[in-house]
């Protein structure tokens, strides 16, 4: 496939961030192809220092086998990974500094529900009357707001803040009026007391390895310098589709040589309920865009659909409220 102009833009960047806007349909994984090959072919940054993130298993091996049909020296010592695998290597590798007991294994929620049914005897009673009387609801309950708790990187300072004023709503309130802030304080008070069992138990949650990363960034500058120092060029595909807390972790990566490259279209994120916003792309946009060499590439022409088609995708999309500024998908399939 021949580039198109907005495509041979995002490729031939430099070493400076980069935002491609990438409607559906518009050689997006040509354009990361391409883009990984030129920075491994035509600077001095080496494959291994190359780290390539994708949001699922199978787009990290779809990634993987493209590349590999590609003229890249040492192509396999490229990084390609998923955001929890890559997360997961890192937990593996420190998780004795990190308080886990033994090489954590991945639990699901119903066998993490069964694990701290076992164990509530040993945390003090729930300031919730809902939680006390019905706790396999509670656990559940509580281990929904554990998973927001990580994905928004909330702080110990943040948590304390928080749990002050729902008691402060609980003391002018009467009756069931006070029950939210109840089950709110219980979240935060169970915080810690959950995430010992599971590291004295050996299990880990998709939610802790993102966390987890995220705290040993911040207690160990020796290892966050041996990341910056590793990974001299990071691409990300399906940035929409990522969460807070990970964006947070890139940009702490990325954050001395700032040659970080994100794809995405925020008008196809769908995975709000696990953390993803939109409001990422957004942020990169805003703080990069003080770096000089920053661009903002669009990719805008279509080669799966015909025109009428994407016209009625156009007027829909249009009234997505909060999506970013961006000319509409353009055919060049003919009419």
């Amino acid at each position: 496939m021949q580039l198109n102009n907005e495509q041979l833009e995002a490729v031939k960047h430099g070493n400076y961030p980069l935002l491609i806007l990438a409607g559906a349909g518009t050689g997006k994984t040509t354009t990361i192809l391409d883009r990984i090959q030129y920075v491994a072919n035509n600077t001095s940054i080496a494959p291994e220092s190359i780290l390539a993130l994708t949001f699922s298993v199978e787009a990290t091996d779809n990634l993987k086998n493209k590349l590999s049909d590609r003229d890249i020296t040492n192509c396999d010592l490229i990084n390609v990974s998923n955001f929890h695998s890559f997360a997961k290597n890192i937990i593996e590798d420190n998780y004795v500094q990190l308080g886990y007991s033994s090489e954590p294994v991945i639990i699901d929620k119903d066998d993490l529900v069964y694990l701290f049914i076992n164990k509530i005897h040993s945390l003090n009673q729930f300031k919730s009357r809902k939680y006390n009387r019905f706790p396999i609801k509670a656990i559940k309950s509580i281990l929904s707001i554990h998973d927001q708790l990580c994905q928004e990187l909330v702080s110990d300072k943040k948590m304390f803040k928080i749990k002050q004023e729902c008691l402060n709503r609980i003391s002018l309130l009467d009756g069931e009026e006070d029950e939210l802030y109840r089950q709110i304080i219980d979240s935060i008070d169970t915080f810690k007391d959950f995430r010992k069992i599971k590291k004295e138990s050996g299990f880990i949650e998709y939610e802790d390895m993102i966390y987890d990363v995220w705290n040993l960034l911040n207690i160990d500058s020796n290892f966050l310098l041996e990341l910056q120092q590793k990974y001299k060029f990071i691409i990300i595909d399906e940035f929409q589709d990522n969460n807070y807390a990970f964006s947070e972790i890139l940009n702490k990566i990325a954050i001395n040589h700032q040659n970080i490259t994100i794809v995405g279209d925020d008008d196809q994120s769908i995975y709000s309920f696990r953390g993803a916003s939109s409001y990422n792309m957004y942020d990169f946009d805003c703080f990069y865009s003080k770096n000089n060499n920053y661009k903002r590439v669009e990719l805008v022409k279509n080669y799966r659909s015909r025109q009428a088609i994407l016209n009625i995708a156009n007027s829909v999309i249009v009234n997505n409220s909060n999506r970013m500024e961006k000319r509409p998908l353009s055919s060049i399939l003919n009419h």
